[in-house]
């Protein structure tokens, strides 16, 4: 009777041990903090970036966007305060699927901010446009949206 007893509590105890490490895990994932938002489609395959960040320097603002280690997204801007359509000098973007680099290096994005604010923080928009691979052949973005607090 003992021996079913102690089994009966070592199993009892493994398994309240299993479900607290389990609560921590989900934790963790949960505190994972985004600053925002960057969605687009890609020749038609949607991308949603699930970590956004943001960071202000002296010449304007940087997103880093990414969905684990393979894909990425970065854009950034020139300046603050100013909103609609094309109204910084350059918005580098760069998308990364694996290693293909998609371009925007003929300016053929076009951003509409929407939001822009040093004073909240926060930068809202929308994009579109082409983009080009490493080997010059053109893609399609379309209903690029991005709202991030930074």
């Amino acid at each position: 009777m003992k021996k079913v007893f102690l089994f009966i509590a070592a199993a009892a105890l493994t398994l309240s041990l299993n479900s607290c490490s389990k609560d921590a895990v989900v934790s963790t994932i949960e505190a994972v903090v985004t600053n925002g938002t960057l969605n687009f489609k890609i020749n038609g395959t949607a991308k949603t970036f699930k970590t956004v960040n943001g960071n202000n320097t002296s010449s304007g603002i940087t997103i880093l966007a990414t969905n684990g280690t393979t894909e990425t997204a970065t854009f950034s801007t020139t300046g603050y305060d100013k909103t609609g359509a094309d109204v910084y000098d350059k918005v580098s973007f760069i998308y990364k699927l694996g290693d293909v680099y998609y371009n925007d290096t003929n300016s053929n994005l076009t951003f509409n901010v929407t939001e822009n604010s040093s004073t909240t923080k926060t930068l809202k928009g929308t994009f579109s446009g082409t983009v080009l691979d490493g080997d010059g052949a053109s893609h399609t973005i379309t209903e690029g949206t991005f709202d991030l607090k930074y």
